[in-house]
């Protein structure tokens, strides 16, 4: 009989689209997805059109936040896990869902396997005591990353039901962009942005948060210019802390050097700005951002401290695909920085190079679908063995 697989999120953001497309099309396992459209976060998501473009197999379930809406309840989801057609489940890796506890404690009593998916446990809290019970309920557990594997490792889950499939975007589409990218075109969009063109260009992509840290970007900038190394600054993206950064840039007299472009979805347009950068920083926590930049063979420089990293600090190999400053540190940060505008251009080439390399080998919609299918195919045998 033909594996049917449901995987259940909170919501879909947008970026998950073409790994939701990749699993679609298996022609050996039958994936339907299921998610409520309410979210706490100000995010986009996938629209119900989309799903239905793309042949998606969704349905809709209602989100209710509870408790300042940091816990969510999803009714009408335990029903359709417990569906006889349904083989196996796949949930997201939130232990705020107190749906997802109930499934995980129930299915210590079917035959069905259940799988998490998400980030496992980066930061050593108290609350990753709960994280682990959540963890260790699972069948097998689908990460983002090889640290969060070794801590699942090193609080006792057992490492053949850990299986690293990364995270990844729209991968065949951004190569396909890069490709078609005009060196041309992008001399003309740089002299657009900012008075002095040829000096080095550091650029931000993703949200204005707090936890970004992007006041160590401009004091970071300040500092360089004071240095004799002026960089102009490219910040893609809105948030919270928009009008403080506006503020902060003006107070340090870098207008001249610092251009604000609003939040976009255009690929066609992220990369070509992308494109521009000598270099991507992300002064907080690096998340999608590394991956965004390194696919078009731009490197990333973030902080040292995994604790307070997310899993695709993992792809930032210093000295190959970007370098580490000391956390919470402008000091640290514009060292870092002028320490990569004096490589030579051999040197700049191959960790071009490097970047596209471990985008294409690990962080695509194809390796983590590959993975999942395999785990999935494999896994029967392996719950009715312990259940026999």
């Amino acid at each position: 009989m033909k594996r049917k697989v449901l995987v259940a999120y909170n919501y879909f953001p947008h970026y998950r689209l073409p790994i939701l497309k990749q699993l679609a099309k298996d022609e050996d396992i039958e994936f339907v997805f299921v998610s409520g459209c309410e979210t706490n976060k100000n995010i986009k998501l996938i629209s119900e059109q989309e799903f239905i473009d793309h042949g998606i197999r969704w349905q809709r379930v209602r989100n209710i936040y509870c408790m300042r809406r940091r816990f969510l309840c999803q009714p009408g989801l335990i029903r359709i896990c417990l569906a006889r057609d349904i083989t196996d489940v796949v949930i997201l890796g939130n232990p705020y869902s107190l749906t997802n506890w109930v499934l995980l404690f129930l299915f210590q009593f079917i035959r069905k396997p259940i799988y998490i998916w998400g980030h496992g446990i980066i930061r050593d809290q108290f609350r990753d005591r709960l994280k682990t019970l959540f963890y260790r309920l699972a069948d097998g557990v689908f990460l983002y990353g090889n640290w969060a594997c070794a801590r699942l490792t090193r609080l006792g889950l057992d490492p053949q039901r850990l299986h690293v499939i990364y995270n990844s975007l729209d991968h065949q589409r951004q190569v396909a962009i890069r490709d078609a990218l005009s060196p041309e075109r992008l001399g003309q969009l740089k002299a657009g942005l900012f008075e002095d063109p040829s000096l080095p260009m550091v650029c931000f992509i993703g949200r204005f948060t707090w936890i970004k840290r992007l006041d160590l970007l401009v004091d970071a900038s300040r500092l360089l210019h004071e240095r004799d190394l002026p960089v102009n600054l490219l910040l893609i993206g809105e948030g919270e802390s928009h009008s403080d950064l506006v503020k902060q840039v003006e107070a340090q007299r870098l207008q001249r050097f610092t251009r604000f472009v609003a939040e976009t979805y255009d690929e066609e347009q992220i990369a070509s700005l992308i494109s521009l950068a000598d270099v991507c920083v992300s002064p907080g926590d690096v998340g999608l951002t590394a991956m965004h930049a390194m696919v078009y063979g731009v490197p990333v420089i973030s902080h040292d401290d995994p604790y307070r990293q997310m899993p695709e600090y993992e792809a930032i190999l210093p000295g190959r695909t970007g370098l580490l400053f000391k956390r919470g540190s402008a000091q640290s940060l514009a060292d870092t920085i002028a320490q990569w505008l004096r490589e030579s251009q051999s040197k700049r080439e191959s960790v071009r190079q490097a970047c596209m390399d471990v985008i294409a080998q690990n962080y695509t919609p194809e390796n983590q679908a590959r993975i999942i299918k395999q785990v999935v195919l494999a896994s029967k045998a392996d719950k009715d063995t312990r259940y026999s």
